[in-house]
């Protein structure tokens, strides 16, 4: 009974973790947009920015991350032969790459607050899929456990990131030559 709330609770905390940090991203794009804006548009929209973006990183975000990694290590010690499986293995090296993500986030926030970053909407846009592209495997590892086929995933995987990023670029070249026609 306590192996499945905590699988609940897991369930309810990254649905919650990767919600924020799709739109935490997405903030970001915003921030940058806002940099080409007129003086006084800028300097209105990228004060709210900050605060949204603080408020969503500190009380949405960060604590749910913090809900997912506790009840993962709960599920784990209440079931350790879980750490015996390839697949929960793979699983728990993309949990890693998520923290990173997640922390650098944190190092991008420091950088936006102080203007020191200047990268483009459309590098934040790409940042934005790396989250997508982690949720998508992770997705997948779960669900087919042991049926999964290291090999046809990987291939999977590699495919679905050249489509995102191909379907990225795609966009950004469309949304160009409708600016500057």
């Amino acid at each position: 009974m306590i192996y499945l709330i905590a699988k609940s609770i897991h369930i309810i905390g990254v649905v919650s973790w990767f919600a924020g940090l799709f739109y935490l991203v997405r903030l970001f794009v915003y921030h940058s947009e806002a940099q080409e804006m007129s003086a006084e548009r800028r300097d209105i929209l990228q004060p709210q920015y900050q605060i949204m973006i603080r408020r969503l990183y500190t009380i949405i975000t960060t604590p749910a991350m913090m809900i997912t990694v506790a009840a993962g290590i709960t599920m784990l010690f209440i079931n350790p032969g879980l750490l015996k499986q390839s697949w929960m293995i793979a699983k728990l090296g993309l949990v890693v790459s998520l923290l990173i993500y997640h922390g650098y986030c944190a190092r991008i926030i420091a950088h936006l607050n102080d203007n020191k970053i200047r990268w483009q909407p459309f590098r934040f846009r790409l940042f934005n899929e790396l989250a997508t592209i982690i949720l998508v495997a992770v997705v997948f590892l779960v669900v087919m456990k042991n049926t999964f086929n290291a090999l046809y995933g990987l291939i999977g995987f590699i495919m679905f990131a050249i489509l995102l990023f191909a379907g990225a670029s795609w966009y950004r070249s469309r949304r160009e030559s409708k600016i500057n026609p």
